[in-house]
């Protein structure tokens, strides 16, 4: 069976980290070719042993007449694709993908949905056009979820047939994690992490993950308590974050540049396949996002030991791995333990009491003595 997984971009983002995931361990079952293709284009192309990995080579336009150029370029070249390579089954990961895949060839065809639609402005558009996207996740053979969180706003407001959803919950491969948190850092990293604490920071830099939040709580927090910020991910949100931390006043650097500048307020890291590290040996791991499935960041960063701050965001899905129990309601306002981490409000600039909250949590995490971090962590 030749087998093509399919995601937008290549990236740190948990969806896409799945995806690799996939097609890995369907090669490693042995009967299938698999291929492992982004539809944009990639500067970085990840290698996958015994998958074939490639990228459509799309640059997204803006615009009307640019944004139908793009879907004319991705329907083509991937049809084209399916064609010479004989896809039997395709396994997509997200909307932008789905809804190409779906209309694209005869083959089989698997959704995998890791993010909740209902109470997520990122996907406001899906929800307005829901008899759209009922009709086109009625067109997949199964729907993969990655939280059971999910399954009530696709049988309840999509009108999806359960018989055709099947939770699987994302999995973390601990071997690799403990390996990688063996290895040194990257770049100057060593040298940083041995005069700063390090909060953590590692997703896909879209709208959805909040991540200029962090920029006022940074900000805030006492010069003495020699916190810094590392920042891992790419994402179409950079260059705007980029303007944001400068006019919070705080200076970044890029990892991987020549004028890296050690004594900087946030380092920026790009796409790398060992963060566990960089996460295992930080202060915290910090994670505002305003809605997820089944976080897989939040996984690895529990396994690597790092004590985490992550919002308590829709449609609960960090709230069921740090909790495991008892329902999720929307608009917490007061953190709370749980699993060695803290479930936290979804900070805003135009919430100050959420940022005075963060700053005040992430200084009794990272100050807090050996007993309570070395109970954290066991929990975690």
């Amino acid at each position: 069976m030749n087998i093509l997984v399919l995601v937008q971009e290549f990236g740190q983002g948990g969806a896409e980290k799945v995806a690799a995931m996939v097609a890995q361990m369907l090669q490693e079952r042995g009967s299938d070719r698999v291929y492992f293709y982004a539809l944009n284009r990639a500067e970085t192309i990840p290698v996958l042993e015994g998958v074939e990995c490639g990228s459509l080579g799309i640059v997204p336009q803006g615009g009307i007449k640019g944004k139908l150029a793009t879907y004319r370029a991705r329907f083509g070249r991937l049809a084209k694709l399916k064609k010479e390579k004989r896809i039997d089954l395709t396994i997509s990961q997200l909307w932008p993908v789905d809804w190409i895949s779906a209309l694209t060839g005869n083959e089989r065809k698997i959704a995998v949905m890791q993010i909740n639609i209902l109470n997520n402005e990122q996907n406001r558009a899906m929800v307005k056009l829901r008899p759209l996207v009922t009709y086109i996740y009625r067109k997949f053979d199964k729907i993969v979820l990655g939280s059971a969180n999910l399954v009530p706003e696709l049988t309840g407001f999509f009108r999806l047939p359960e018989g055709n959803l099947q939770v699987i919950y994302n999995p973390i491969d601990t071997v690799l994690i403990d390996r990688n948190r063996a290895q040194p850092l990257p770049y100057r990293l060593e040298d940083v992490y041995a005069k700063h604490r390090m909060l953590v920071a590692a997703h896909r830099l879209a709208p959805i993950k909040n991540t200029e939040a962090l920029f006022p709580i940074l900000k805030g927090l006492p010069k003495d308590a020699n916190l810094k910020l590392l920042l891992i991910g790419e994402g179409e949100e950079k260059e705007r974050l980029l303007r944001d931390a400068a006019a919070a006043g705080l200076s970044t650097t890029q990892c991987e540049n020549a004028h890296f500048d050690p004594d900087a307020d946030i380092y920026l890291l790009n796409f790398q396949k060992n963060i566990h590290n960089l996460i295992g040996r930080s202060a915290a791991f910090v994670f505002p996002t305003k809605g997820e499935g089944l976080p897989l960041g939040l996984l690895e960063a529990l396994y690597s030991g790092a004590p985490a701050l992550v919002s308590d965001c829709a449609n609960g899905g960090v709230f069921e791995v740090l909790q495991g129990k008892g329902a999720w309601t929307a608009g917490r306002r007061q953190p709370e333990e749980a699993s060695g981490s803290l479930l936290m409000p979804v900070p805003s600039e135009d919430n100050p009491e959420s940022i005075d909250s963060w700053q005040q949590q992430i200084l009794a995490v990272v100050n807090a003595d050996e007993a309570t971090k070395a109970r954290r962590s066991e929990q975690g």
